[in-house]
């Protein structure tokens, strides 16, 4: 799903602006249906549909606008590539 989504986000520079509302509202639906014990809804499957909005509408986002990371967390970031 990441590749697919880094592939739309390149092609169409950053249209998904609103997929990533769109999936952080899916997932809010699905972790109440998950409380509630709502047993008809795979929450595995349907759980990737929204992650994926919400990763092409951070990806569109950060395409737009230059996002300022502390350094502190840019440095945590770039220590953890060793370890893999």
């Amino acid at each position: 799903m990441g590749t697919l989504s880094a592939y739309l986000v390149l092609k169409y520079k950053g249209r998904f602006n609103r997929k990533l509302f769109l999936g952080l509202i899916f997932l809010s639906i699905l972790w109440i249906l998950d409380y509630i014990d709502f047993k008809s809804i795979n929450g595995v499957l349907f759980g990737r549909i929204p992650s994926a909005f919400i990763i092409l509408g951070c990806s569109s986002y950060e395409m737009d606008k230059k996002i300022m990371v502390p350094r502190v967390l840019n440095f945590l970031g770039n220590a953890s590539y060793p370890y893999i």
